[in-house]
């Protein structure tokens, strides 16, 4: 299973922030993931994006709980039944 997970920026430095105990840091986190998000996704070689292959989870506004209860949920959904007799 391949999964690829998106959040917008303004949401991944809201959690960071609040992680990390520094509310009041938000503006300048959210300033650390634009630019790392251009490196990342610009780089030449290996950019970050979504495989094609990938199942895109949208995290935006949900705890990590739900999101991996969700990934939990897709991949039950995709997994093959088991023969009565095995």
């Amino acid at each position: 299973h391949k999964f690829f997970l998106r959040a917008s920026a303004a949401e991944r430095a809201r959690r960071r922030a609040l992680q990390q105990g520094e509310p009041e840091r938000q503006g300048e986190i959210l300033a650390e993931i634009e630019r790392r998000d251009a490196l990342d996704s610009g780089r030449e070689v290996a950019p970050l994006r979504e495989a094609e292959d990938a199942q895109v989870v949208v995290a935006e506004g949900r705890t990590a709980e739900d999101v991996a209860d969700l990934i939990c949920a897709l991949v039950d959904e995709r997994r093959e039944p088991t023969p009565p007799d095995a």
